[in-house]
Order: C-alpha cells, then sequence, then structure tokens
C-alpha cells in the first residue's frame, strides 16, 4: 500500500505536496484516485499513505491497531523536511481522516488544506478532533449511509441475505454492549453512529462542512439509477403495466447512495475529487504571484481582505478581489459578502465560480488606459491564452467601481457585471507597495 516517499523531494520541491491518507486495512488501494492521477498529470507531488504508517507495504498487509506511529512519523520524520514556504496538503478517508485530525492538532506548522471524508475513529464512530486555526482551509464530507461489515474484507459473502442478516444482528448487539451510540436508523456498518451528524469542531472561519450521501457527477449534479421492482416510491414509478393506456415500461429512478467505503465509497465521487483538484491548484497558483491569497468558498471573505471597490447596488456594498480557476487559467474577478461565490469576467460572460482565493495583499491604485499597464503591476492570475500575464484591474460602471482584470496585448479592462464581461477602455491597474 502507498507510495515510497521521497525525503529529497521534500526538501527542495515547490508545488504544494499532498498526502492522500488511506482507511483501515488499506479500504482501497488508493483514495480519490482521479484526484490522484489528475494531480500527477500537471506535476503535483501525491503521496499515498496508510492511516498507521507511512512506509509502503502490500495492502492488506501488515499493520497496527493504533495511528501512533503515523502521527509521529508524519510529525518527526515528514514535516520537519518540508519548507515553511511550501503548502501541505493533507486528505484523510476513515481512520485515515481521523489520523490527518491528530497530525494537525498537534503540529505547529500551517496545513493550507485538510480534507476529511467519512471520517471515522476506534470503535467505528464518528471522528470528533477538533480543527484548530493553524488549518488555513477546512473541507469535511459525509455520508449518512455505513458500509455493511462484510462489505470490507468478504464482498462477495456480504451479499448473501442471511449472511448480511446475521451481520447486522451482530453489529447491533455489539454497539448496545458497548453503549456507545443511539441506534435510530442503525443498518449494521461502519460508521457506527451514521445517524449522527459527521460536523467536526472547527476553529477557523475558512470551514466547508456538508453532508452528502447521493452520488454526483463533476458538475456537481445528484447521479440516479434504474429503481428495482420493489422500490415503488421512485421517482418516475408507475403501476400500470405497460399494454394499458398510460401504462410504460420501467420503474421510474432513485438516486444513488453513497457509503462510507467500498464501491460505492464517498471518495469516490467526482464532484468532491473535483472541489479538492480546484482547491489545490488554487494554492499551486500562489507561490507564482509571491503576493498573499486565502482559500475560501461559499461567499466568505477572511477579515483583513483588501477592499478594491463597491458594487451598483443598494449602498455600495465593498467589492474585494477574487481570483479562481476555469477553462485552465487563472482569472481575477471580484466578491461581496452576499454573493456565495467568486464572479470573474471570461468568455464574455459573468461566471461565478466555488472555490475561489481573495486578495490579503495591498497596493494602490494607478489610473491608465487604452491597454497601458503601469510597472510595478500586481500579478493576479494567468490566461490560457498562452499562458500570459492576467494583472489586477479595476473600472467604474454603472455607479460601481468593479475588480476585474488586463492583460498586455488588450486595450481595455475586462470586468464582471450583470452577467456579462465588460470592455472599459478607462480603468485602474493595482501596483505593489
Amino acid at each position: 500500500m502507498g507510495t515510497n516517499i521521497n525525503f529529497n523531494e521534500l526538501s527542495t520541491g515547490q508545488v504544494p505536496v499532498v498526502f492522500l491518507v488511506n482507511g483501515l486495512w488499506g479500504c482501497d488501494p488508493c483514495i480519490c484516485r482521479k484526484l490522484h492521477d489528475d494531480l500527477q498529470k500537471v506535476g503535483i507531488t501525491v503521496y499515498d499513505c496508510d492511516w498507521d504508517d507511512i512506509h509502503r507495504r502490500p495492502q492488506g498487509k501488515g499493520g497496527h491497531l493504533t495511528d501512533t506511529r503515523f502521527v509521529k512519523q508524519m510529525l518527526n520524520e515528514v514535516f520537519p523536511k518540508i519548507p515553511e514556504h511550501r503548502p501541505i496538503v493533507m486528505i484523510g478517508h476513515s481512520f485515515g481522516a481521523d489520523s490527518i485530525l491528530k497530525v494537525a492538532r498537534d503540529t505547529s506548522r500551517r496545513i493550507s488544506l485538510l480534507g476529511v471524508l467519512d471520517g471515522v475513529r476506534h470503535g467505528g464512530v464518528r471522528t470528533k478532533v477538533e480543527v484548530r486555526n493553524n488549518v488555513d482551509y477546512f473541507y469535511n464530507r459525509w455520508t449518512k449511509y455505513p458500509t455493511p461489515f462484510l462489505d470490507f474484507e468478504l464482498p462477495i459473502l456480504g451479499k448473501i441475505k442471511p449472511i448480511r442478516k446475521l451481520q447486522t444482528i451482530s453489529a447491533e448487539t455489539i454497539s448496545k454492549a458497548l453503549g456507545m451510540v443511539s441506534l435510530k436508523n442503525f443498518e449494521g456498518g461502519i460508521p457506527i453512529n451514521a445517524d449522527h451528524t459527521g460536523h467536526i469542531p472547527c476553529h477557523h472561519n475558512h470551514s466547508d462542512q456538508a453532508e452528502q450521501s447521493f452520488a454526483t457527477d463533476v458538475h456537481g449534479n445528484i447521479l440516479s439509477r434504474k429503481a428495482k421492482p420493489h422500490e415503488v416510491t421512485a421517482k418516475g414509478y408507475n403501476p400500470l403495466p405497460r399494454w394499458l393506456p398510460g401504462g410504460k415500461k420501467g420503474w421510474g429512478t432513485v438516486q444513488r447512495k453513497r457509503r462510507h467505503g467500498g464501491d460505492k465509497g464517498l471518495y469516490l465521487d467526482e464532484y468532491i475529487q473535483k472541489q479538492l483538484y480546484d482547491l489545490i491548484m488554487l494554492l499551486a497558483f500562489t507561490p507564482m504571484t509571491q503576493t498573499a491569497w486565502a482559500l475560501a468558498s461559499n461567499g466568505v471573505i477572511p477579515n483583513g481582505a483588501f477592499v478594491a471597490g463597491h458594487d451598483s447596488e443598494g449602498l455600495h456594498a465593498p467589492l474585494y478581489i477574487a481570483r479562481t480557476m476555469h477553462a485552465g487559467g487563472m482569472h481575477p474577478g471580484k466578491i461581496r459578502h452576499e454573493f456565495g461565490w467568486a464572479n470573474i469576467p471570461w468568455g464574455g460572460r459573468e461566471i461565478t465560480i466555488n472555490p475561489y482565493q481573495v486578495f490579503m495583499g495591498s497596493g494602490h491604485w494607478v489610473k491608465a488606459s487604452n491597454g497601458h499597464i503601469p510597472a510595478g503591476a500586481i500579478v493576479g492570475g494567468r490566461d490560457e491564452d498562452n499562458n500570459a500575464d492576467l494583472f489586477i484591474a479595476r473600472a467604474s460602471h454603472a455607479g460601481g467601481m468593479h475588480p476585474g482584470k488586463i492583460r498586455h496585448s488588450w486595450q481595455h479592462a475586462n470586468i464582471p457585471w450583470g452577467g456579462q464581461e465588460l470592455l472599459i477602455s478607462d480603468y485602474e491597474v493595482l501596483v505593489g507597495e
């Protein structure tokens, strides 16, 4: 299981270093496989680890009863090799999620991104390790549907109804004897207390936590499957035979459940992997601009963000500089508290996207026009066209002052407004102090 850690690369690499940490007995050869492969394609360093040991071993072989060894290895062997300026990303599933939460709790290092997927601790119940303020961005997803015990080790036997019934009785008896959890909606699997929330206390305002119990595609749309004959409450169910008027073939559809692990594991979800990829790519771009940016999402604006303008509507609410990945580029735009996302100008439209970064640096505005970019202009992004630098600009329109972007070869600044990408020939460019 896992990949051998290159300690020399840890010391010399410049891109974010990502640790994908598996659950008990190596629940899957590699969690978030698509995320893993996509990151490697763009040169991001990725290491796969088990929850109890950073060193590679055959899947299902060896192992320890606790994560003490893993936590010590990360704190004493791995982190000291990583330069302070290099972003650290840890993503864990099940027991692996509990392990990385402990690592983040016990280190003084900044963790750029901490991702928890269905975190579980000893006893098979949901983890509750608190997240400290050394974590810049906390991402947490959980499902309310447990994975039956036999599905982890004996997936074929787990499909046999009498055995599945026995396993459920056994699990219920054990959990009652331990007195660990309420058995409301108990399904006989991991986590045992799947009916409890997976929310984790977090002492930082960049916390993105939500239940996700159904499979989604890469765009976040909930996926469905064909209903089985007994699922009479399924959407589109029609009791009439197809040979009668109004009858039709099929039993409708039901939403596809995500479970804790196995072939329906939460770590396989396309949308979750896309969100994590976007967050890591935002981190990867930050060192190139040498300015301060903070990860955020869902309308969060970190304290101390640079005020860059004001909106046209209402009481002229302040606008801040945001940027996000889109179509292969990194595009500056704007955000305000009421938006819930970043707004960027692209392709003639105003695009709304989560997650994003908010500008935390400083500068002053210099008036310009007709494509001129003053010396010292702050690079805020990169165009997908020839990787050209995009600089932070702003322009006045409809009573507001709206942040946007400009690049060499353009004769205007581009700002997002009213669902469109507007081209303004008189504008201001943000220049470093």
